[in-house]
């Protein structure tokens, strides 16, 4: 839980709906965000091509990879900012992404989940 002087963003599981101006969402389906919401869409990975095992694109999840471009884009104003972000995917994203905010470092410090 992220305590008044928290600046990690928010991230709650709702359905998209639930955004409003100023929120993101993350996504595996198609939505119509609201105005002022930010989408971050969750694509199934194409075959990947034989790596070294363990290497840092394979040991870690693509969705860590997504919340850090989405959090490094926001921080260099490559998209407006957002302080909650609303989880509306299946439950196969949704468990990667609870894995990614108690495993990953850069994603654990920077999101919360609620």
């Amino acid at each position: 839980m992220n305590t008044p002087n928290d600046s990690r963003i928010n991230v709650v599981f709702a359905p998209a709906s639930s955004a409003r101006e100023g929120d993101a969402i993350l996504s595996n389906h198609d939505i119509v965000p609201p105005p002022g919401v930010v989408v971050i869409v969750v694509q199934a990975a194409p075959g990947r091509a034989a790596h070294v095992a363990g290497c840092a694109c394979c040991a870690r999840p693509a969705v860590s990879g997504l919340l850090t471009a989405a959090f490094v884009a926001q921080a260099r104003a490559g998209r407006p900012p957002f302080r909650r972000l609303v989880v509306d995917a299946g439950e196969e994203t949704a468990a990667a992404l609870r894995g990614a905010l108690e495993s990953d470092a850069f994603v654990a410090g920077r999101y919360v989940a609620r």
